[in-house]
């Protein structure tokens, strides 16, 4: 399987190609998305084809914000096409310890060329620091050539059983 996020455990030490409001790199290898009352996030658009399923999954620590995790398809000319997931996480959901958020991700519409994955911590006052350690977000589409090899083994093309 193919992680779409590029740089998405921060190992890179910064958060490029992330585009950030309010966020930092955090030591070791992750973003920190400031508390308080400022909106923070981070998010990166990614290849998406239309029809196309997919796994997201987010890893989270210190999780003491309101937050939002979406995944929103676009046209090759950025035209909102819909969302894929919006998924609200409440204060104080993961307290000190980490959070794992792993979630099946709608199919994209027709004429998707696009999602945009967005990790946003929400303002609210004596909100904390978010830490993101890992973004991860695979296609279920992976395993489709298998099938059309099946088929044609069906309708008689043995040229492809492997010995």
């Amino acid at each position: 399987m193919n992680n779409r996020m590029i740089n998405g455990h921060f190992d890179a030490g910064s958060l490029l190609p992330w585009t950030c409001t309010n966020a930092s790199p955090a030591a070791p290898s992750a973003a920190k998305l400031h508390g308080g009352t400022v909106n923070s996030s981070i998010s990166q658009y990614v290849k998406v084809n239309p029809g196309e399923t997919l796994e997201l999954l987010v890893a989270l620590s210190d999780v003491r914000a309101p937050l939002t995790i979406s995944v929103v398809y676009y046209s090759a000319s950025y035209a909102f096409l819909g969302y894929g997931l919006i998924k609200n996480i409440p204060f104080n959901a993961g307290n000190k310890g980490t959070m794992n958020v792993r979630e099946n991700v709608s199919a994209a519409p027709a004429g998707t060329a696009q999602a945009l994955i967005l990790i946003n911590k929400l303002p609210q006052a004596g909100s904390s620091d978010v830490i993101v350690t890992g973004v991860e977000l695979f296609s279920g589409a992976e395993e489709e050539p298998m099938v059309v090899d099946i088929f044609k083994l069906i309708q008689g093309n043995q040229s492809l059983i492997k010995s």
